[in-house]
């Protein structure tokens, strides 16, 4: 394995900082309850769209443990569990769950982690999909308040029912953040490059996508307050089949967010996006509105 090298070298210097008296173990956890309503059902990994509007009930909850070794090295595991259960588009009712472990040490020139995320997704109640993620990462504060992370990426792909979509895909990501007044007010913008190699050749493609998102804290009638705004562009180009002209597609989504404190550990969430998607495929030209209120109730 390419990265494994590394992971020993990390999880080496886990093992010699355990006897730390600096080290500390945190666990923190969240959870959502809400609905929502989707303008245009679709499953993006499957190139299926439903030309028809549902409401859902929708539930996340997120466990999180946080282990600081020692003042350079720091490890963090989590568990998610989410579900969208729809009241008539039962064949879009989507379970998903998502181990995380994420190993991160402060060379202080620089931090260099590794992180491996495993997704479990079943749709209408049947094995779905199951998601592979490795990301060798590097970041740093080039000021206090501008932060840069870099990271590779390797995902393998399987899908229960459909194997010629099974693929491994390579990738890089570079975000950087810029904060203001404190870190009230955030700003960052992503860029990422993948390819995807899939078992039936039809379904290779290259991807490239562009991200910004922009949030603010404040008081409002003396609770805290957060929006939120965030675009997204990316655009895939598929290998040409024979004869047939080689598939393109283009995404470009929305986001504005509304989070209000209600109380010390609650909070109520309103998410509003909007997502436009451009194929040479006709059937994968479509528009989509997803509007969600949620209860936030962190332990």
């Amino acid at each position: 394995m390419k990265n494994s090298s590394l992971v020993c070298v990390l999880f080496c210097a886990s093992a010699s900082a355990a006897n730390s008296s600096d080290s500390a173990v945190s666990f923190t956890g969240q959870a959502y309850l809400g609905g929502l309503h989707n303008s245009s059902l679709v499953v993006a990994e499957l190139d299926k769209v439903a030309a028809q509007a549902d409401n859902a009930l929708s539930a996340i909850v997120i466990l999180q443990g946080k282990w600081q070794a020692s003042d350079k090295l720091k490890a963090q595991a989590n568990y998610q569990y989410s579900r969208k259960d729809y009241q008539e588009l039962n064949d879009y009712d989507l379970d998903i769950h998502q181990f995380g472990l994420d190993v991160e040490y402060d060379f202080t020139a620089f931090s260099l982690g590794v992180r491996h995320d495993l997704a479990k997704a079943s749709l209408a109640g049947d094995d779905f999909l199951q998601l592979n993620l490795t990301s060798l990462y590097a970041a740093k504060f080039l000021k206090p308040d501008l932060y840069v992370r870099g990271a590779l990426n390797f995902k393998d792909k399987k899908f229960a029912q459909i194997a010629q979509r099974d693929a491994d895909n390579q990738g890089v990501h570079l975000s950087v953040f810029q904060f203001f007044q404190g870190g009230k007010t955030m700003l960052s913008v992503g860029l990422s490059a993948e390819q995807e190699q899939a078992a039936d050749a039809q379904f290779d493609y290259d991807n490239w996508g562009l991200n910004s998102k922009v949030s603010h804290k404040f008081d409002l009638l003396g609770q805290e307050n957060k929006l939120q705004f965030g675009w997204r562009y990316q655009t895939s180009d598929y290998q040409a089949q024979g004869n047939a002209a080689a598939r393109a597609d283009t995404l470009i989504n929305y986001e504005a967010q509304w989070q209000i404190a209600v109380h010390t550990k609650v909070n109520l969430v309103s998410k509003v996006e909007h997502g436009i998607s451009h194929s040479t495929v006709d059937s994968l030209n479509y528009s989509q509105t997803v509007g969600s209120v949620q209860v936030e109730v962190n332990f």
